[in-house]
């Protein structure tokens, strides 16, 4: 069967189908409606709790304010407290601060005057090695003097004793040369040359004493002086003056300025 067109049994079913969306639809809205009326009895409920709220939360406020200044009061009142506390560390940390400073600067004063004692009597030490150095090195120098000295003087005078012992022979050269007289050289042939023999010994040998500074010194009118005159005897002069060497008996030889034999004199007694 047709209706318009369409088949009747298509038509039925979506009759159905709106019949049953329109249902669905009032029901829909039947439930909205109630739940906006819950809402807003809920909403109504829900303002008179939050102005309770607000209300308490007013009588809190001030129950809040008056907390807080009291608090704000010890708060100021332990805050005083802890700046004098503060204070008080602060003085007693600069009270310590000062008193290490004395005592750091006495004891630094006690270190200076130790260092200044340690220093004088390091100074006297000094000194006193000082001297002592000073007085070793000169002794070491007098040392030293003494030793080139005698060094010296004895490559001078280590021939003092050969030259001593060489005087006797100067002496007896002499001795015979004195004795040959004049005549018997004239007269002999002989003895004129053994006398030219005696008197050119008696010329080298006084050359090789001249060589090494010997020298014979005849002290005839001297004034008399023990360091270079052996006084023999004493005789009558009245043309010289008393002590004066009148003759003498043996020559007397030098080594460089040391006597190496006294001469041996007659001395003026008068």
């Amino acid at each position: 069967m047709f209706l318009g067109g369409v088949p009747a049994f298509s038509f039925r079913r979506n009759y159905r189908i709106l019949f049953k969306n329109e249902k669905y639809e009032n029901a829909m809205k039947c439930r909205l409606f109630s739940t906006t009326s819950t809402v807003s009895d809920n909403s109504c409920n829900d303002n008179n709790d939050v102005d309770e709220k607000v209300q308490k939360g007013k009588a809190k406020k001030g129950s809040y304010n008056a907390s807080d200044e009291s608090s704000c009061d010890s708060g100021r009142t332990s805050q005083g407290n802890g700046q004098s506390n503060m204070n008080e560390s602060e003085n007693m940390y600069r009270e310590e601060e000062i008193n290490y400073e004395s005592y750091n600067k006495i004891e630094l004063i006690n270190e200076i005057k130790k260092a200044k004692k340690d220093m004088e009597e390091k100074l006297v030490d000094n000194k006193i090695l000082k001297e002592k150095y000073l007085s070793v090195l000169a002794e070491k120098e007098n040392l030293r003097t003494r030793y080139m000295k005698e060094i010296e003087n004895s490559k001078l005078y280590c021939i003092s004793n050969f030259a001593k012992s060489l005087l006797d022979v100067a002496d007896n050269l002499a001795l015979a040369i004195k004795n040959i007289s004049d005549e018997s050289l004239k007269q002999n042939e002989e003895i004129n040359n053994i006398y030219k023999g005696i008197e050119m010994t008696e010329t080298i040998l006084h050359n090789i004493f001249n060589k090494y500074g010997i020298d014979k010194y005849n002290p005839i009118n001297e004034k008399f002086n023990p360091l270079f005159h052996e006084a023999i005897f004493e005789i009558n002069d009245n043309t010289k003056e008393k002590g004066t060497v009148a003759t003498v008996v043996q020559q007397g030889y030098k080594i460089k300025d040391r006597i190496l034999r006294a001469a041996k004199v007659g001395v003026v007694k008068n």
